[in-house]
């Protein structure tokens, strides 16, 4: 018959198991307490259970074997704490970088990009009415990681705004972040050099073939050299001859297809942008009055409104203004504001000078 030690030793499997068991739930739940609740209904079962059977010499490893029954939730308690923070810290660390993505590019979204692929124009920097959402500012702060992250994320989106927030990170207190912003600048650049070259490489094989859609890639090469001026990153001799180049381009896609809407669109802002409003509007004004203009998606229309807009309020032409504003206001459709926040404020804008127009013309009837 075996004796009472040799049946508490024989427990010892089964008991490891269940506390095996126990911690594993309590983990997974976060819950040390129930494993510390299970533990000391083992050590009680044991005890009453046993004691009885026990014999005196017996009873120091009987009551050394209940006490590391009793220990053991203690000793595992900090374990499953810390297994439970780990997990916690990991999944709150997800979800920042996942926080940190979006409000970066929530911020990206009000600002002007390339539009190679889509083959939209969206007018920059509006002077009309500021079109920009608060800035996410998420590189100033101690937090290194967040640093880190954000270096990364801002490297990857390579827009015009991402391309700024790097260039403030030059001058950040830590090193590493310096170098971070530093490496993925001259990235961003030398990706544009290469997306240049090899775009002028393939107009010119296009044009040895006398490819009949040439025109397209000419848009294409102008649109990068577009963002690529914009995101200042080049010098002063350098954006001159780009400069030079992206027009030569644009007024030859225009050259070798009349009704190409887009990029007399991407001309007329680039005009603009330099304050000659004269060959702009005119521009604009054409492609308003073209036929191509239906057939040409919603951006590029609300574009050329909208530019049209800035040039009346750039040359101070109130009157026009106005006028521009009330066809505008056809565009700017519930739907077209929420699929392009940066808008609202323009719509204000344009709501107010349409109004006002609308006002005149009304007093004007009313006193004749």
């Amino acid at each position: 018959m075996a004796s009472a030690s040799d049946q508490i030793l024989s427990l010892e499997v089964p008991v490891l198991a269940a506390q095996t068991a126990a911690f594993a739930v309590s983990a997974f739940l976060g819950a040390p307490v129930l494993f510390i609740v299970f533990q000391a209904a083992i050590a009680c079962a044991v005890y009453f259970n046993y004691k009885a059977a026990i014999s005196k010499t017996d009873l120091p490893d009987f009551y050394y074997y209940i006490s590391v029954i009793f220990s053991l939730p203690f000793i595992c308690f900090q374990m499953i704490k810390k297994t439970v923070k780990l997990i916690s810290d990991a999944l709150d660390e997800e979800s920042e970088k996942s926080a940190i993505k979006e409000d970066i590019a929530k911020h990206i979204k009000a600002d002007w990009d390339s539009y190679v692929e889509l083959k939209t124009f969206k007018y920059a920097h509006s002077s009309l009415a500021s079109n920009a959402v608060p800035i996410v500012d998420l590189l100033s702060g101690d937090d290194i990681e967040i640093k880190r992250k954000s270096v990364i994320i801002l490297h990857k989106l390579k827009t015009v705004k991402s391309i700024a927030l790097l260039k403030k990170a030059l001058s950040d207190s830590n090193v590493e972040i310096k170098f971070m912003a530093a490496s993925a600048l001259l990235n961003i650049e030398n990706d544009f050099k290469e997306r240049i070259k090899n775009l002028e490489e393939e107009i010119a094989r296009a044009e040895e073939d006398n490819y009949p859609m040439l025109h397209e890639l000419r848009y294409n090469l102008a649109a990068v050299i577009s963002k690529y001026l914009m995101s200042g990153l080049l010098d002063n001799i350098g954006q001159k001859k780009l400069s030079e180049l992206m027009h030569y381009q644009l007024n030859s896609a225009i050259a070798e297809n009349k009704n190409y809407i887009e990029a007399q669109a991407l001309l007329a802002g680039e005009y603009f942008k330099k304050a000659m409003y004269k060959e702009a509007l005119e521009i604009v004004e054409n492609a308003l009055k073209n036929p191509a203009l239906v057939g040409s998606s919603e951006d590029v229309k609300i574009s050329l409104v909208t530019l049209l807009c800035e040039i009346h309020y750039a040359c101070g032409d109130l009157e026009k203004l106005g006028r521009a504003c009330a066809s505008v206001k056809n565009y700017l459709s519930a739907e077209v504001l929420k699929k392009r926040p940066e808008l609202i404020d323009f719509e204000k804008s344009v709501k107010y000078f349409a109004e006002s127009r609308s006002g005149s013309t009304k007093g004007g009837t009313a006193n004749g």
